[in-house]
């Protein structure tokens, strides 16, 4: 091992930070790399930084001057925020926190920050220390808008950016000054005076930024097989309904904005509901008329008819009732098994204490088909329930906001939604031969 890590490997073992040296090799290329673990919450979060580099005496000097660099940064001081790209350190009072910018005018706020002139990129105006000072009424904070810090980078930066010798930089927001005790604390304070910056630089410049989340671990992407790409698209035969697809894409488009995308696709469901309710009130009501012994003139008769209709999901009028009648009508249970089995992250996760902890029931594959299409009803209309802050009696669960570390334990039941949301559109659909014909023909 290269003596230029064992400044950075003193350093960490003075902070009590875990580290771990892994050789590797790629062709005549020998690499170690150096993983810190770090606290987040209660979990640990490795990070992962390609030490040493052999090649030429170039790529050596770079690769001195970056690990120089990575020493310098005084990331072993820091630790990382739950739920944001977010670090604090108590001994140096800082916060500091990537921040995903919404709109494109940030040049022009710097340059009215700045006076300066034309500028071609974000950081072009920006002065020698890289930062500019954001205005806030307290004589013990100042709050700073710019590139990343050097610790920072090494925390949060593209592990690809570190291969290059490069820390990579971001846009952040710092407070310095910050008097938090614990990570609770300064989370809480670094929401409160980021989002009053922010929401100030919003209103008076027209730049909408927000502390950036963090991207949940827990959620697995399902691999998309070549032969899957590589297929050809079969002849489009349906047609479906407008408003119902105008949901589907606002949905689809919603991919960054987890709480608004669920209710997306669960406004497709709600487009149904009157289609559905009334078919099932329709059974309901053939049920009862169709009997040979049915005579509209007996009271008791017609009471039977009434009383159908009252126990059908359009009598009783109730989402709960609807959303079952719509999924009765659309969705197969031996539809749903096979769906939740092709994935074995998917299946695991249904069936997992994380799932049970963003909202109750669990979907067990070992279960009946009644009581596994009753907890599909109970789960997707308990989720919509935790989103909209339902004041609804007996509901039990906290509302749910956005950036919350729940939220990075939505995306299965995103997917699973817009599985559900597909299948009503489809059975929705009408053949396209019936409804367009040759006039001439």
């Amino acid at each position: 091992m290269n003596k230029d890590l064992k400044p950075i490997i003193n350093k960490c073992e003075l902070a009590g930070i875990k580290t771990q040296v892994i050789p590797r090799r790629i062709g005549s290329v020998e690499f170690h790399d150096l993983t810190f673990t770090f606290p987040q919450g209660k979990q640990k979060r490795e990070i992962k930084v390609a030490a040493e580099y052999y090649i030429e005496e170039m790529d050596s000097a770079r690769n001195i001057a970056f690990l120089e660099r990575v020493e310098k940064s005084k990331f072993e001081k820091f630790c990382l925020l739950p739920d944001y790209e977010a670090i604090w350190s108590q001994e140096l009072g800082i916060v500091e926190s990537s921040v995903v910018i919404v709109q494109s005018r940030f040049n022009r706020f710097i340059h009215h920050i700045h006076g300066t002139g034309e500028i071609d990129t974000i950081f072009d105006g920006l002065k020698n220390n890289d930062r500019i000072e954001i205005p806030i009424g307290h004589n013990n904070l100042l709050v700073t808008l710019g590139k990343s810090s050097d610790a920072f980078s090494v925390l949060f930066s593209n592990f690809s950016c570190r291969e290059e010798r490069d820390l990579g930089q971001t846009t952040t927001l710092r407070v310095q000054g910050l008097n938090a005790n614990n990570e609770s604390s300064a989370r809480k304070q670094m929401l409160e005076i980021m989002n009053a910056v922010l929401f100030q630089v919003d209103l008076m410049k027209g730049v909408s930024m927000y502390p950036t989340p963090q991207i949940s671990e827990n959620y697995v992407q399902p691999d998309i097989e070549e032969d899957h790409l590589r297929q050809e698209l079969n002849p489009t035969k349906y047609i479906y309904d407008n408003e119902a697809m105008a949901l589907y894409w606002y949905a689809r488009q919603s991919m960054s904005f987890p709480l608004l995308q669920y209710l997306a696709y669960y406004q497709v469901l709600e487009f149904y509901f009157p289609r559905y309710t009334r078919k099932d009130a329709h059974k309901a009501v053939l049920n009862v008329v169709k009997n040979p012994t049915f005579n509209v003139d007996r009271l008791s008769d017609v009471s039977k008819l009434l009383s159908a209709i009252g126990d059908s999901a359009w009598g009783q009028r109730n989402e709960r009732g609807q959303l079952r009648a719509t999924f009765e009508n659309s969705l197969l249970i031996s539809e749903l098994r096979e769906y939740l089995a092709e994935d074995k992250n998917r299946e695991q996760f249904f069936a997992s204490d994380d799932a049970k902890s963003l909202v109750k029931p669990n979907l067990s594959m070992r279960s009946t088909d009644e009581n596994l299409f009753n907890s599909l009803v109970e789960r997707v209309y308990n989720l919509r329930c935790r989103i909209v802050h339902t004041k609804e009696e007996g509901f039990d669960f906290k509302p749910l906001f956005p950036f919350s570390s729940e939220i990075g334990n939505m995306q299965y039941d995103i997917e699973l939604l817009r599985f559900i949301a597909i299948r009503v559109i489809s059975v929705s659909g009408e053949a396209i031969e019936s409804k367009y014909y040759d006039e001439n023909a």
